[in-house]
């Protein structure tokens, strides 16, 4: 859950998250949107429990959606409501997060530039999912959170050529995947993106461009969600690491037991609150009201 609170000229931002922590890849989101019976299923557990981790990359699958089809993405929006949280999708952001956290920093998976281009027109009130979707993609992709989008393609590119060189200098890297005795409990995100990295040279996987964002998704992900919905190519290599970390991950045709599980998952933990952005307000620039947020339907979601 987000909530943003103006205080003292200050716009303070509280993250929650209530378990469990899950994530959908796009077609999981337009599965459960298509279907009238899973869609009520799904937001009725979304008013006692969970929290639906977002990122991004999701945003901007839902920006190309038009017609019925986004009627339909509103009304799973609604019914994830208050109860999400931005996931960031740059593994290489989430692991130097990891490396140089302190309590007083924000969590390493916590995408604050999300949020930080709209804090002007956010203000006093629970951020639901809708509402960010809506300021996020107004601008036909020109908002200036999707320019981070490029940058981190450009990030692990390099990062994957460096990979790239270093196994074939080595051949022990070869078809060498990291053991759970290596695990890291603070640093989850190296272990799973080595994890991938190696499985995915050992079958000789190849990444285009599409694959990459699903790498994205896949690798912070399992790293710090309950459930994950995948691809059934990325399903299989997330099967194959040996994290003692418990993930249940699913693939289009496990769609029902996905919604079964979490139906029947019981909290063994409390979620927590964490601010995880307070800066200074900017001046001579007026909140939007509500009102405002109506737009060009093939564009944008529609404020009820």
């Amino acid at each position: 859950m987000i909530e943003v609170q103006n205080i003292d000229e200050r716009v303070i931002v509280i993250a929650s998250i209530r378990p469990p922590a899950i994530y959908l890849d796009h077609w999981a989101i337009n599965e459960i949107s298509a279907n009238p019976a899973v869609l009520a299923r799904f937001s009725d557990i979304f008013k006692t429990k969970g929290t639906l981790l977002f990122t991004l990359a999701n945003t901007f699958d839902i920006s190309g959606i038009q017609g019925d089809a986004l009627d339909r993405t509103a009304l799973f929006l609604d019914g994830v409501g208050e109860n999400w949280f931005p996931l960031e999708m740059n593994p290489a952001k989430v692991m130097r997060a990891e490396k140089e956290y302190s309590e007083e920093k924000n969590p390493p998976y916590f995408a604050d530039g999300f949020l930080e281009s709209y804090f002007p027109n956010i203000y006093n009130r629970k951020l639901t999912l809708k509402e960010i979707v809506n300021l996020v993609t107004e601008n036909n992709g020109s908002a200036p959170v999707f320019t981070s989008v490029g940058q981190t393609f450009e990030e692990m590119a390099k990062m994957f050529e460096l990979f790239r060189a270093k196994r074939s200098s080595d051949p022990k890297l070869k078809g060498q995947i990291p053991s759970a005795d290596t695990f890291n409990v603070n640093r989850p995100t190296k272990f799973v993106y080595e994890s991938l990295i190696y499985l995915m040279f050992a079958e000789r996987f190849r990444l285009y461009k599409n694959q990459m964002v699903d790498f994205f998704h896949s690798t912070v992900a399992l790293s710090y969600s309950e459930f994950v919905l995948l691809d059934k190519l990325w399903e299989n290599l997330a099967t194959k690491i040996k994290s003692p970390r418990p993930v249940r991950v699913y693939s289009q045709p496990g769609l029902l037991d996905f919604i079964n599980d979490l139906e029947k998952w019981t909290t063994p933990w409390e979620g927590k609150k964490m601010i995880v952005a307070n800066h200074q307000k900017v001046e001579n620039q007026k909140p939007r009201h509500k009102s405002d947020m109506k737009g060009r339907k093939e564009n944008r979601l529609e404020q009820p």
